[in-house]
């Protein structure tokens, strides 16, 4: 390993019950789609560097590649994201939950 990729360090999703990069690679290979850890770790910076390339160019920012890489393997950047993912499924649940009731006094 050189010094350079010796220092990075990369989320893992194992936080609040999440699954390892392992873990993932297992799941998706017991379900049919052949996996290796690698590719999980793989598909999931390809997802991160997608979300910081949205959020950044509707900034107004023109990041290159390697600029891009280096916010989404940020432990903090993907905890960030995490959190507003959860955010948004709270709150979808909520309107569920809303209208259901809506429709229970409806009738």
């Amino acid at each position: 390993m050189n010094k350079k990729t010796a220092h990075k360090k990369y989320v893992s999703v194992v936080n609040d019950n999440g699954l390892d990069y392992n873990q993932i690679s297992e799941y998706m290979t017991k379900k049919g789609d052949k996996m290796n850890h690698s590719t999980a770790r793989n598909l999931v910076v390809r997802s991160f560097i997608k979300i910081a390339e949205n959020i950044t160019t509707k900034c107004g920012m023109n990041l290159s590649h390697e600029q891009l890489l280096s916010i989404a393997i940020d432990r903090n950047f993907q905890e960030g994201v995490i959190d507003l993912i959860k955010e948004k499924e709270n709150e979808a649940l909520k309107m569920r939950k809303l209208n259901q009731i809506i429709s229970e006094i409806k009738n």
